[in-house]
């Protein structure tokens, strides 16, 4: 064995480049989109769930959201692999999915919550007048001016 080795060789590339390799990279690309599809739906949706519910329920549920964030990652960790034993998802892709999305749909209910609450200031002055146009919408116009709404 000598360095530099002696001639022009791609045995190392060709062993870089293998199959196996493609088939890693293409497997964690596939699981990545997946989690991040799902954990921005979800996370989303909770997100605008919470910015509409009574505050002390968004209190608890923002922590039980918020747990896998601040709980120690081998607490987490064991808990996770129970329950996907429960489920019967441990090896499969849909196990590891659901696993990384536990994880991830926490950030993502802490910077769309931020943003919401950021549009509902904005939106206060729409709601009013929206609630308005309702209002004189369903009531006779007659009963509207005696609410003082049109």
């Amino acid at each position: 064995m000598e360095f530099p080795p002696s001639g022009l060789s791609l045995q190392w590339y060709r062993s870089f480049f293998s199959d196996a390799w493609y088939a890693a990279a293409w497997t964690s690309i596939q699981i990545g989109i997946a989690v991040t599809i799902l954990s921005t739906i979800v996370g989303t949706l909770a997100a605008y769930g919470l910015s509409n519910t009574y505050p002390r329920l968004r209190t608890v549920l923002s922590m039980v959201i918020l747990t896998p964030i601040t709980f120690p990652v081998i607490v987490v960790g064991i808990a996770t692999f129970l329950g996907l034993v429960q489920l019967g998802l441990i090896g499969t892709r849909a196990g590891i999915i659901l696993a990384h999305s536990i994880g991830a749909i926490g950030y993502v209910v802490v910077i769309a919550g931020v943003i919401l609450a950021g549009a509902r200031t904005r939106r206060t002055g729409v709601d009013v007048e929206l609630h308005r146009r309702r209002i004189a919408a369903i009531c006779p116009p007659n009963r509207s001016r005696q609410l003082g709404v049109v």
